[in-house]
C-alpha cells in the first residue's frame, strides 16, 4: 500500500545487532520511521525498545543490513537451481537412452 501511495519514498533495510557485536540477528524493512518484520508494522523506535527489553541487553541498528541479506542466497534461488538440474537431467536421459 505505501509503495502505491508514495512511490517516491524508498523502502530500506536495517538490521539489529547486540551492542559491540558485528553479527546482525534481525533484519527488517524500514519506511518513514516505521519498521516491518514478522510482527507487522511498528514504529522503529518501538521495535528497538522491545527487542532490547526482551533480550535484556542493548541493541544497535545496523544500516548495513543489505550486506547481511546479500550474503545469503534467497530460498527461491536454490529451488530454481534444483529445478534446472532436474530439467537438465530429465532431458539428458531422454536424449541419451540406449536400447
Amino acid at each position: 500500500m505505501c509503495r502505491d501511495t508514495y512511490p517516491d519514498r524508498p523502502i530500506g533495510l536495517a538490521g539489529l545487532r547486540f551492542a559491540g557485536e558485528r553479527q546482525v540477528f534481525h533484519v527488517y524493512a524500514t519506511w518513514a520511521g516505521w519498521a516491518f518484520d514478522h510482527a507487522g508494522w511498528n514504529r522503529e523506535a518501538h521495535l528497538l525498545a522491545i527487542t532490547a527489553c526482551r533480550t535484556s541487553t542493548s541493541v544497535t541498528r545496523s544500516p548495513r543490513a543489505r550486506d547481511y541479506v546479500n550474503r545469503h542466497p534467497r530460498p527461491t534461488a536454490r529451488l530454481m537451481r534444483q529445478r534446472a538440474l532436474v530439467d537438465f537431467a530429465t532431458g539428458w536421459m531422454a536424449t541419451n537412452r540406449t536400447g
